[in-house]
């Protein structure tokens, strides 16, 4: 278990250091719209258009209307949320889950997540959409052990004659990376959800939701991200931490507000990052508190000694 190490001189302002190494990670319920992460680490970004077009090539998935294949054997083992896979099922309604038992999600599309009879899923346009008009395919490209796993629906309709949609699902081997690549996929006016999803309905990444429609671009989404979120409780100063990040070289890491992205393996090989909270008091004793992928892994107030102890 990883151990977190704080120096923080008491000053009014002042800088507290703090190195990081492996987690391991434990969800919350917590809903995350694109870009992310999400409570478990997952993030998105958008990635170049590249639609791999296993329309005739691929091996075809016969369904009919609001159903879900059987087992589908992946090539590699993939992880997902943190549980290794070995075989995938496809609903005709725009997504694949990891769940035997999972729902085949007509007739709408809804928030990511939800805990309800559709978890463990990516979703590329999960809709009500009308097979068997339409083309949906599976085929694994690449050599090891760098092969995709390529899921394609292609020309396939909104129920029952609405507009055509052409997407894919893809998963990476050697990784948690999964990419969802659009041709033309126009919405009907109905919900439409992308992103993931996780076993009981309870983390979840949400790329798009709603009246949304997509042609010609791509996401990808990275699990290899640890998320550490930064609050200070200090009742006459409401204001939240700033803080700034850069690894043991000196080099800035991407983040929002108060959540920042350590990437494991650490930028340029290193083992650990650095981080520096900049904060004013505001006349009170402020207790910071710092999380990872949703799990409490450390709290101080400003008094603590100056050479810092390790978390417990």
């Amino acid at each position: 278990m990883k151990k977190l190490k704080i120096r923080c001189p008491t000053l009014s302002t002042f800088t507290c250091l703090i190195a990081l190494l492996t987690f391991a990670h434990t969800g919350l319920v917590l809903a995350t719209p694109f870009p992310g992460p999400d409570a478990f680490g997952y993030v998105a970004a958008s990635t170049p258009f590249n639609l791999r077009n296993i329309s005739s090539t691929g091996t075809f998935v016969s369904l009919g209307d609001d159903q879900v294949s059987g087992a589908i054997p992946l090539p590699f083992t993939f992880n997902f949320y943190g549980v290794d896979y070995n075989q995938v099922f496809i609903s005709s309604n725009g997504f694949i889950t990891f769940s035997a038992a999972t729902n085949n999600g007509c007739c709408s599309g809804q928030p990511l997540p939800q805990a309800d009879a559709v978890n463990n899923v990516i979703a590329g346009f999960w809709e009500d959409l009308n097979l068997p008009q339409g083309n949906i395919r599976y085929q694994t490209l690449g050599t090891a052990p760098n092969r995709e796993f390529v899921v394609g629906f292609y020309n396939v309709p909104h129920f029952f004659n609405g507009p055509q949609v052409t997407f894919e699902i893809i998963l990476h081997e050697g990784s948690k990376n999964i990419e969802l690549q659009y041709g033309p996929a126009p919405s009907d006016g109905g919900q439409h959800s992308a992103g993931i999803e996780n076993s009981d309905g309870t983390i979840g990444l949400q790329i798009a939701f709603g009246n949304v429609s997509f042609n010609n671009e791509g996401f990808l989404i990275s699990g290899h991200v640890d998320a550490v979120i930064a609050s200070v409780d200090d009742s006459s100063c409401p204001v939240t931490a700033q803080i700034a990040i850069s690894d043991s070289e000196g080099h800035p890491l991407s983040g929002a507000v108060n959540i920042y992205e350590l990437h494991n393996p650490y930028p340029n090989g290193l083992s650990e990052v650095r981080l520096e909270l900049l904060h004013t008091r505001c006349g009170s004793t402020p207790t910071f508190n710092f999380s990872l992928a949703g799990t409490p892994i450390d709290s101080f107030a400003e008094t603590v000694p100056q050479t810092g102890q390790p978390a417990p």
